[in-house]
């Protein structure tokens, strides 16, 4: 009888009926790797040393992104901090608190300036503009 030998997708050999020899998919001088045992590791050392680059270049890419979304913003939030700053010292006093009095009866005199001289002045370049007219 005749051995018929089979060969899947997966490499393994199936005999279809038991003999006394066995039939292969491949050559037999293929049999041992015993010369190819010093090209795995290169082969192995080159994808290693590839892969670390492209995943070095990665995340240079990534931390560049995130660089200059950062530097883009900083600028204003620096003026938005500004900002608060100069309102935060803007509502305190001027003076030490003995003579915070001072500055009060000074914004008081100032709103009632505004209130009263300016107004007038006011009133009067309206005036000014009717008889243009």
């Amino acid at each position: 009888m005749k051995n018929v030998t089979a060969c899947p997708a997966d490499g393994s050999t199936f005999v279809a009926q038991a003999g006394s020899t066995t039939d292969y998919c491949y050559p037999k001088e293929l049999e041992t790797i015993s010369d190819y045992k010093y090209v795995t590791p290169i082969f192995l050392s080159i994808y290693l040393l590839v892969g670390n680059v492209m995943l070095l270049n990665l995340l240079i890419a990534v931390f560049t992104s995130v660089f200059e979304e950062v530097h883009e913003n900083s600028n204003e939030v620096w003026k938005w901090e500004m900002y608060r700053l100069v309102e935060e010292y803007d509502k305190r006093p001027g003076l030490a608190p003995p003579l915070v009095i001072i500055e009060d009866i000074w914004k008081l005199l100032k709103a009632f300036w505004k209130q009263t001289c300016r107004r007038k002045r006011e009133n009067r370049e309206s005036y000014k503009r009717k008889e243009s007219f």
